[in-house]
């Protein structure tokens, strides 16, 4: 392919093609998926498209409900149906150097986010390992010229030129042109399509700015102690750590942590290029038939089950009102009981007084007022009887 080919050919990209195993487990187990896309960053890239992502980061990128849709399989097997398309070459050395590069981005990003508490960690974290999107493309459409860029001499200083002049387009434009053809997220297309923005300018175009700035420190520290891909070429370094009230100190200690390698996933041994597997992509649209052939009844027992839990909920509340109304009855019951026993001895010293004073008293309006004071008493008496009844277990 002609070198400034390769920028054209990689924005026509209908897919990353996701290894054989990564396929398997679409079709045959779901639940495996958001591991797997860790270390396929094809994948990774592919649930974002058709998982149903969240359309805010506030939560991780797909829940477990859109990984069993009938979607998923049945569009892995029609991007199989077409000619031999986005592969990502395992020999290229510019692809393992670019995804080690982008694991060690993601685990920087997944710190800076916990340290932070700026975004959610694992949504940190699956931003910077596909923010290098247009290196991956490019890597797949033309490895050898994907490998152009990193041998010129003025590629650090001026990463975008380079590009485009070797490629035909830069990463930035690539990666956009692909979000938007993809129709990724808009917090995910408008974060890795604007890395190499200050903060300052990718504030008004990004959906989060926060989430800019965590992944875009993230990239630049690894691309300080390594290898650089130009993806930060026009960032602020004082920019991003103010945003996220970090200093000096905090990037220089973020610097020095040392982060783990790549781990691969275990390998089933079989190819993972999914082309040359025959059977793949008829046990992808298998699965998907079998997804939408049993979708009514798992829907009718996800009914059953939420309409269980809601009577469970509904009896737990009656349940608790009325242990909370035992509760406070019981509490009145013992302080009825003290209050008796309390009142009823001054009552008795009042009432015994009234009488003494009343067998010798010989004013009339003095007397009645002593008689009105016995009547109280007695009155006063009958209420503490009938506490002290309420009271009586």
């Amino acid at each position: 392919m002609p070198g400034k080919a390769a920028g054209p050919a990689a924005v026509e990209l209908p897919w990353l093609c996701p290894t054989t195993d990564s396929l398997i487990a679409l079709a045959e187990a779901p639940t495996s998926l958001p591991s797997l896309a860790n270390t396929d960053l094809a994948l990774c890239a592919y649930l974002l498209r058709f998982a149903q992502p969240s359309p805010e980061p506030g939560v991780p990128s797909w829940s477990p409900g859109s990984l069993f849709t009938a979607i998923l399989p049945e569009t892995a097997a029609a991007f199989l149906g077409l000619a031999p398309t986005g592969i990502l070459p395992t020999h290229s050395f510019v692809l393992s150097q670019v995804m080690n590069r982008s694991h060690r981005a993601g685990a920087i990003a997944s710190e800076i986010a916990e340290l932070t508490h700026a975004v959610p960690a694992p949504v940190a974290r699956t931003l910077a390992h596909l923010a290098p999107l247009g290196w991956y493309a490019v890597t797949a459409v033309a490895p050898y010229d994907a490998a152009e860029p990193l041998a010129d001499r003025d590629f650090p200083a001026e990463p975008e030129r380079i590009q485009t002049e070797l490629w035909g387009l830069n990463h930035a434009t690539i990666t956009r042109r692909l979000a938007t053809r993809w129709r990724l997220p808009q917090w995910v297309s408008t974060t890795i399509g604007s890395l190499s923005e200050p903060v300052r300018v990718a504030r008004h175009v990004v959906s989060d700015a926060k989430l800019f700035a965590v992944v875009q420190l993230a990239w630049m520290l690894t691309q300080e102690n390594g290898l650089n891909l130009g993806l930060t070429s026009r960032g602020d370094r004082s920019e991003a750590l103010d945003l996220l009230r970090l200093d000096q100190t905090d990037y220089k200690n973020l610097a020095l942590k040392d982060y783990q390698a790549l781990s691969k996933p275990q390998n089933s041994g079989a190819d993972q290029n999914p082309y040359r597997v025959p059977l793949l992509r008829n046990l992808l649209r298998a699965a998907g038939e079998n997804r939408r052939r049993n979708g009514p009844a798992l829907i009718a027992q996800l009914e059953q089950q939420v309409e269980g839990l809601y009577q469970a909920s509904s009896e737990l509340g009656r349940d608790v009102i009325d242990q909370v109304r035992e509760s406070k009855l019981a509490g009145l019951a013992e302080l009825a009981a003290g209050a008796g026993h309390e009142i009823n001895n001054p009552l008795a010293v009042i009432s015994s007084n009234a009488q003494r004073l009343l067998r010798t008293e010989p004013d009339t309006d003095r007397s009645e007022a002593l008689q009105t004071i016995m009547r109280q008493t007695h009155r006063i008496a009958g209420i503490l009887r009938e506490l002290m009844a309420f009271a009586r277990p």
